[in-house]
């Protein structure tokens, strides 16, 4: 009976709207994100040039991407303005 209400229904209607999955307050300072893209990239660095693994290179890599596109380019411009709290 469950079931069949289920997928009766548009796949996703109740779920609530998210501009930005990947927001947490605590990675608004661009210096923290820096941070972390520097990590992951340094993580690739050595996945690259000592340990020479396919399989973790490739990871690494497609996680520095992705750390590059979300925490840099589609950070929300206005989460890097200090909100006055002490």
């Amino acid at each position: 009976m469950e079931m069949a209400r289920f997928t009766n229904r548009a796949i996703g209607a109740s779920l609530p709207a998210m501009e930005n999955r990947n927001y947490h307050p605590f990675l608004n300072p661009l210096w923290r994100r820096i941070a972390l893209v520097a990590f992951v990239g340094a993580w690739a660095a050595y996945e690259i040039i000592v340990s020479k693994d396919q399989l973790w290179m490739m990871l690494a890599v497609g996680m520095l991407g992705y750390a590059i596109w979300t925490f840099i380019f589609q950070w929300p411009k206005d989460a890097d303005q200090p909100d006055g709290k002490g």
